[in-house]
């Protein structure tokens, strides 16, 4: 017989900070998008954009996407992919002392979105969640794929140099500075 895998929820401590940040991230960014169950605490007067603790009871792990835009959408359109790209976000018990599981989800193919552009962000992702460890760091995710995008990332990931070339080069130029 299959066994169901039971995930176990964080202490008090981790799951408080997780479920602070989601609140906070749900109030900065209106593309916020809670995935994980949870259950009003008072149904009758349940307000779907409200993510605090005092209306919902959460389930963990937590998981949530924030689609990825621009801060100014007319002037910075050109530097972003052709189409919605988000960062789907999931806690561990132990975070905010580990790093978050993080994926990009986009509707985009590979001319639209290269792998390789893909990749090139989540190696910035994944440099950012490093820097942050042992705090909440999702909002410096958030802020670094902007980041990226409107320093030319989309560009950078276009060149003809392959893949595994392109990330050694942009190591070599960091530890060169």
């Amino acid at each position: 017989p299959a066994e169901t895998c039971k995930v176990l929820p964080p202490d008090e401590e981790h799951a408080q900070a997780q479920i602070d940040e989601v609140y906070a991230l749900s109030q900065i960014f209106p593309e916020f998008q809670l995935l994980s169950e949870t259950e009003f605490i008072d149904p009758d007067n349940a307000d779907p954009d409200d993510y605090s603790e005092e209306s919902r009871k959460y389930t963990h792990p937590i998981s949530y996407a924030i689609l990825l835009q621009p801060e100014d959408m007319e002037i910075q359109q050109e530097l972003w992919p052709p189409k919605p790209i988000s960062l789907h976000v999931q806690y561990p018990v132990d975070y905010p002392d580990c790093s978050p599981i993080i994926s990009l989800q986009h509707g985009m193919n590979c001319f639209e979105f290269s792998s390789s552009q893909s990749e090139l962000l989540m190696k910035k992702l994944t440099l950012t969640m490093n820097d942050e460890e042992g705090m909440p760091c999702v909002m410096s995710l958030i802020y670094a794929a902007r980041e990226f995008f409107e320093e030319g990332g989309l560009a950078k990931g276009q060149t003809a140099l392959p893949q595994k070339e392109k990330i050694v080069s942009e190591d070599e130029a960091i530890e060169n500075e």
